[in-house]
């Protein structure tokens, strides 16, 4: 396993699904785990995509385990749980897409999409790329409107679902 840096204490406000109260330490972590930890990956993309959102399995996992291109994966862990993943995949020399973002249900709206948001991020950077892009549901437009992400595109259809393509200048 390949971890760029420690996990580190937080406070988060109540996470109701833990019966975390307010003011608990917990441990989160975001770490890298690139080729390794698939099945862990997997496992998070078949529960929120597949079981909870109705997406066809093979839309999902069709190529993902062979790609010819390079891509980072990360995990992130609350007390050693793995609650949300990302992926930030090459799509040209300067430019990489960041996709397959989820956070478990029972963890949403508590601000950690973010954190695997800025990780894949931060690896872009790290790899000289000078923007990022993401086909995000359209429902979350707004949410990665947040983080500086724009729109680009009008809505285009991804599994069925209505999508728009949306681009972050990292220069």
């Amino acid at each position: 396993m390949v971890r760029t840096r420690s996990p580190v204490q937080v406070r988060l406000v109540a996470l109701s699904a833990r019966n975390v109260k307010r003011g608990d330490d917990i441990m989160l972590s975001v770490r890298r785990v690139n080729g390794e930890n698939k099945d862990s990956v997997f496992q998070l993309w078949q529960r929120v995509f597949v079981d909870e959102q109705k997406i066809c399995s093979v839309c999902i996992f069709n190529g993902q385990s062979e790609l010819e291109v390079p891509y980072w994966d990360v995990i992130l862990d609350i007390d050693g749980l793995e609650v949300g993943t990302g992926r930030l995949m090459q799509v040209t020399k300067n430019v990489a897409r960041i996709l397959r973002i989820c956070v478990l249900e029972e963890y949403r709206n508590k601000k950690l999409g973010a954190r695997i948001i800025n990780e894949l991020e931060q690896i872009a950077l790290e790899n000289d790329f000078n923007a990022t892009l993401l086909l995000a549901q359209y429902e979350l437009k707004g949410y990665y409107l947040k983080y500086e992400y724009h729109d680009f595109s009008g809505i285009v259809a991804d599994y069925g679902l209505p999508h728009v393509w949306m681009l972050k200048d990292l220069s």
